[in-house]
This record gives structure tokens, sequence and C-alpha cells, in this order.
């Protein structure tokens, strides 16, 4: 909710007060992104469906004005996915529509984002907040980015944790090394080649007294 509350905070409200609380009109016709340098009935409804995310995010009440002919999806006066949509009128512009919208809507509790600098004059002059399409596209972009970030550590987490399922399906190497080992079987001692007596004796002539501790002990003495 950070962008709605810098919207309440220009009316100097607060977040959750019903004074702070405000109408979004939104030129949609400049809120949508051109193609090829105009403005169709695709474009058109990718941007109401933009200002349907938006709102759904931020709880705020939206109006979108549109140009060119009703679209099949929703018709003039209907809400989609609770944004209002109007249809400029015949022989009427965005700027007469937008008015028209406002006079139902409460132009206390309203705020119109439009780049129609003569229309932003004539708000002022009623007392009517105003907001450019250029600040309000970054507010939602930047409410789309926030959405973004909160659902990508869940993503993270839901990732980790399939590896660490089939790590603790193998057994550590350290465990391995740390687990006992079988005693040789009856075949494998035999194989072992049994020891020499007189090898051993060989290599390791017995102690003699003097090289024992009592032996050094007897010299002493």
């Amino acid at each position: 909710m950070g962008f709605i509350a810098t919207i309440k905070s220009v009316f100097g409200g607060t977040e959750g007060s019903s004074q702070g609380y405000r109408v979004c009109i939104v030129d949609a016709e400049k809120f949508a992104d051109p193609r090829d340098g105009r403005v169709g009935p695709p474009e058109r409804f990718r941007a109401i469906q933009q200002l349907a995310r938006f709102r759904e995010r931020e709880q705020l009440e939206i109006i979108a004005i549109v140009g060119g002919r009703p679209l099949r999806e929703v018709a003039d006066g209907e809400t989609y996915n609770g944004v209002r949509v109007y249809y400029v009128e015949e022989n009427k512009t965005i700027a007469d529509q937008i008015e028209k919208a406002l006079a139902s809507a409460g132009a206390r509790k309203s705020l119109v984002i439009t780049n129609d600098r003569q229309l932003e004059a004539r708000m002022r002059e009623r007392g009517v907040a105003t907001m450019r399409i250029t600040t309000f596209k970054r507010g939602v972009e930047s409410s789309e980015a926030s959405a973004a970030e909160e659902g990508s550590p869940k993503m993270d987490r839901d990732r980790e944790r399939r590896p660490r399922r089939s790590i603790r399906a193998e057994r550590p190497p350290e465990e391995q090394a740390a687990a006992p080992t079988a005693p040789a079987a009856p075949e494998d001692r035999k194989a072992e080649p049994a020891s020499n007596p007189t090898e051993s004796t060989a290599k390791a002539p017995p102690a003699k007294p003097q090289d024992t501790i009592d032996g050094l002990i007897d010299r002493v003495s």
C-alpha cells in the first residue's frame, strides 16, 4: 500500500480514514501503452486490466475514461474487476467525460489523473486534486514490483525445500565413513597370510634387562 499512502498524503488524509479516501478518475487513453504510435482496442483493454490489478492490490476506487468504441469485454458504465469504465460520448472529449464522471463521483474526494494541462487548470480552480499520468504510471509499476518481491521469497523457499528432501533421503558421506565395518568373512581371514613366529622373533628380539626400566634400576643400584 505504498502508493496509496502517497496518494492519500496529497489530501492530508491517513490510510484507513474516510477523509483520506479518494476516487481516481484516470484518462485510460493516455495511460494505455500505444502500439506503433496508436491506441486500439487491445491496448485499451490491457490498460483496464492493469488498472484492475492495481485497484485490487491497493483497495482503491478507480474510474477509467476510455476513448473509441465500447469494448466487447466491458460495456459503458459497467465495471471490470472493480474498475468502472466510461467511454467518450459522441462529439465529446476525454476531458468532457472526466468532468462528467467527476460530477457523479464528487469533486471533494476525487483525484483526476490526466496530462491535459487545460483540464488541470480547471480542476485547480475548483479545488480538485490532479496527478500526471507519468507519475501515476510510476506508482502503478512500483506497486507491481512490490507485489512481485513479496511473492518471490515463497518461491525461493519452495526451491530450497526440494533439494533438502533429496539430500535427507541419502546417507551423508560422514555417516558412511563413521559406520562400523562388518567383520571379515571366515574365507577372508583364511586368505590372509599367517604370521611367522620366527620372523617376528627375528624382527623384534626380546628386550634385554638393561633395556627395561627394571634393568636400568638394577644397573643404577
